[in-house]
């Protein structure tokens, strides 16, 4: 869309839902769709580079790491792509649980949530490999938010829905070296509701922590030093 009135310039379709959002980078392009496609195009042109089929629906938002454009799928796979070509360099299998969280980079580690698996990884964007996992008991579908520190990290709770056993939604505090779990809030909830806990990506400001919940409030915290 042109900047000052809107107007279409050019257009890059999917054969799907396109729900992340997408990546510019040297004069590219990126998005994913729920065709299972991850797609590179020409930003002004919007001419096809490449595309690359992940097998299955990819509704996160991508991550630029380590030189690299990153996705995570429903194949439960988090997959690194050459931004020129769109080949493959590592792939880190999340064991039967989605990736539909974003990915963050920061200080040459890269963190991101999972779905049934219930868990928050530690990546090194170089090699893919897991530094470390953290349980935190519920649907890690968001953003992580991270500090010099710490890692911040919301749950989704099935608060009156059993889905393969129970979930527990809330915030979690992890030690971004380790992986030791510093804190977990668990937030009140209507007993009720379907799901509860935190959807929304945690914002990490110097000295403070916000998280905004499924039940409509905005929580403040104090950042851990």
């Amino acid at each position: 869309l042109r900047q000052r009135d809107g107007a279409i310039q050019q257009r890059i379709c999917s054969k799907d839902a396109i729900v992340s959002t997408p990546v510019v980078k040297d004069g590219r392009v990126y998005f994913s769709s729920f065709d299972n496609h991850l797609y590179a195009a020409d930003h002004k042109t919007g001419a096809a580079q490449w595309t690359v089929d992940l097998k299955a629906p990819a509704p996160g938002d991508l991550a630029l790491a380590d030189g690299r454009i990153v996705a995570g799928s429903r194949t439960y796979d988090l997959t690194a792509h050459d931004l020129t070509t769109g080949r493959t360099d590592w792939t880190n299998y999340f064991w039967f649980s989605w990736v539909d969280s974003a990915p963050v980079e920061d200080g040459g580690q890269m963190f991101v949530g999972s779905s049934d698996s219930l868990r928050v990884f530690a990546i090194d964007p170089k090699t893919g490999r897991t530094i470390w996992s953290r349980f935190i008991g519920g649907w890690a579908w968001a953003r992580p938010a991270v500090d010099s520190r710490t890692v911040y990290a919301g749950a989704v709770g099935n608060t009156s829905m059993r889905y393969l056993g129970p979930r527990m939604g809330g915030l979690a505090a992890i030690d971004r070296a380790s992986g030791r779990l510093k804190w977990m809030f668990r937030p009140p909830h209507d007993d009720k509701a379907l799901i509860s806990g935190f959807a929304a990506g945690p914002l990490a400001l110097p000295g403070r922590v916000y998280a905004a919940d499924l039940e409509g409030n905005v929580y403040a915290f104090p950042a851990i030093n």
